[in-house]
């Protein structure tokens, strides 16, 4: 089995990488990341990146010919690539557009070209409100909380 993991040198991308590398017969594990704020090499260990079945590609998750090539050599795609802490994004919406929403659609079209079979994508539980993840503990069924305005 082939990984393409986006956002992979992120603190949870890294974890992630470190766990399927160090408990799962994998073949390759390929990090995409842009090594933004939220991106740091220092996130993998010298042991995964030491690891024959580990390669790291610096890119964008926006640049369609680098994401074209990386999913085409593989067979599932984990997506934590995003632009993160989303107080951020009121000051700054650009950043976030481009790459949690047209960056994905990149992704999207990619693995719909090639054939992927599985993509898992990774967000943030803001999306089921602030105020809840503090009161009620929650899975993938907790109903989604709409934007108030």
């Amino acid at each position: 089995m082939r990984l393409l993991v986006t956002g992979g040198a992120g603190f949870i991308g890294s974890n992630f990488v470190e766990y399927i590398l160090g408990r799962h017969d994998i073949a390759r594990v390929i990090v995409l990341d842009a090594l933004t704020y939220a991106g740091n090499p220092n996130n993998l260990s010298e042991d995964i990146r030491l690891d024959p079945r580990f390669l790291f590609w610096h890119g964008d998750i926006r640049d369609r010919k680098t994401v074209d090539q990386l999913v085409s050599q593989s067979d599932i795609v984990v997506h934590f690539a995003a632009e993160t802490h989303v107080d951020n994004s009121i000051y700054n919406s650009s950043d976030f557009i481009q790459s949690d929403v047209y960056g994905t659609q990149v992704l999207l079209d990619s693995v719909n070209a090639h054939g992927i079979e599985h993509l898992i994508h990774i967000s943030t539980s803001e999306v089921y409100g602030t105020a809840q993840a503090n009161e009620v503990l929650m899975d993938e069924q907790h109903p989604f909380i709409g934007m108030n305005f």
